[in-house]
């Protein structure tokens, strides 16, 4: 358990207490990180309560059940297709049709896609961002792939953790695919 930080006044992210950051995250077999997550994210941000949309992908994973009062919107994903389960990265396309959907419909100006296995320990890093973003003008924020990743994309933020300004960008135009 994350002990509970004094709350900080709301600023850059959040008008009037409406939130203005969706995170949006992709579940199959690992709602137990995305619990978690979001455990930690609330007691980091305290006051700044973001939208949180899950796409959980099919076929359903019992371990994956929401209860309806808990604070997700949960979309259902898709089953990825027999022939693109063939694939070596068939766990990649699956990811990436279930990206592409939450990214659809998006009400917030700010949008966080986020692995529910990467976790920020830093206390008020909602607001932190999302400042930084707007004093830089920067369209994308994250983290890189690891160097020795040497297959992936090199300097520049992956979906395991990617902050986009909507106003800039549109995301619902992206294409995950591998």
């Amino acid at each position: 358990k994350v002990p509970p930080v004094s709350e900080p006044p709301l600023r850059a992210g959040a008008r009037d207490g409406v939130p203005d950051l969706t995170i949006c995250s992709v579940v199959f077999g690992d709602k137990w990180c995305l619990d978690l997550n979001r455990e930690l994210t609330c007691r980091l941000n305290p006051g700044r309560e973001p939208v949180w949309r899950v796409v959980r992908n099919r076929p359903h994973q019992p371990q994956d059940r929401f209860d309806p009062a808990e604070p997700f919107e949960v979309v259902d994903g898709t089953e990825l297709p027999e022939e693109l389960w063939k694939l070596p990265n068939a766990r990649s396309y699956h990811h990436a049709a279930a990206l592409a959907l939450a990214s659809r419909g998006l009400s917030t100006r700010f949008v966080l896609f986020l692995d529910g296995d990467c976790f920020v320990i830093r206390r008020g890093w909602i607001a932190s961002v999302i400042e930084h973003m707007l004093a830089k003008e920067l369209a994308f924020f994250g983290v890189p792939y690891h160097p020795r990743q040497a297959a992936k994309l090199r300097y520049f933020p992956c979906a395991v953790w990617l902050i986009v300004d909507t106003a800039r960008v549109n995301v619902a135009s992206f294409d995950w695919s591998p």
